[in-house]
């Protein structure tokens, strides 16, 4: 259970800091999947003593876990966190790659509590953490992340038998918290946010269909070389049982796919 002072005090910090965006239509990930809001936490950083809050948020929840050796952090974003909760606890820090590859810890025969800066689709824990960690002869129970999306990966953390804790879970309380404070400035976005929540996938959905999805989708196709992959893993990743309905739709709007 999240500490809800806490949970205020740091979905503060994040409103200060400009942490969060909403959105009418949607924003997308590398996973190809799609969402009505971004997070940045790593906005944290802005200032000093948010930070240090921030930090320290983070630091008093793996204490009270407890029993673990190592602190590990993968690239980019958690190192944000991981290095100095490692630093404030004075634990060592496993530094973990994209690619895999390891660096500082020893960690065989080692206990390894992960400190991340967002989990969303869990697939980083699934696909990275685990097989880098157990790989090299440690092992990890606990994931503790500054911010919960709530979303496909808390369901994957558990089914890897994980114990996942988190400072901010978007959860109803953070929803209602941030409407309060008129970061979710209209009610369209409210409503694109709740009913994300009631069902992301159908949400997602629907949304690719409908006129302002097909546009925003559109705009990618035509963007960078980035945009582009984004906007691919969508059709081929994120909602491949839509795809040919969708690149219909593109076609209309002189899209063409081979």
């Amino acid at each position: 259970m999240a500490n809800t002072e806490i949970q205020r005090l740091n979905l503060d910090i994040l409103i200060r800091n400009r942490g969060f965006k909403f959105t009418e239509t949607f924003f997308h990930n590398a996973f190809g999947k799609i969402g009505p809001y971004y997070i940045w936490s790593d906005t944290v950083q802005k200032n000093g003593e948010d930070y240090a809050f921030a930090i320290k948020s983070v630091a008093d929840i793996v204490e009270q876990i407890g029993g673990n050796e190592v602190i590990s952090g993968a690239e980019p974003k958690d190192y944000a966190f991981s290095y100095p909760v490692a630093s404030r606890l004075r634990r060592p820090h496993l530094t973990i790659r994209k690619d895999g590859k390891l660096e500082g810890a020893y960690i065989r025969g080692k206990k390894v509590i992960h400190v991340g800066d967002l989990n969303k689709t869990g697939l980083i824990v699934q696909n990275l953490l685990v097989p880098a960690i157990e790989g090299a002869g440690g092992t990890i129970k606990n994931i503790v992340f500054y911010i919960d999306g709530m979303e496909d990966g808390v369901q994957l953390i558990k089914y890897l038998k994980i114990n996942s804790h988190c400072v901010v879970p978007m959860d109803k309380f953070a929803l209602e918290y941030l409407h309060e404070q008129r970061v979710i400035q209209n009610e369209e976005s409210r409503i694109n946010l709740m009913s994300y929540f009631e069902n992301r996938h159908v949400w997602a959905v629907n949304m690719l269909k409908s006129p302002k999805g097909i546009d925003n989708l559109s705009r990618l196709f035509l963007g960078n070389a980035v945009s582009r992959e984004r906007a691919q893993n969508i059709l081929d990743i994120g909602y491949p049982e839509i795809a040919s309905e969708l690149k219909e739709k593109l076609a209309n709007k002189g899209l063409s796919f081979k």
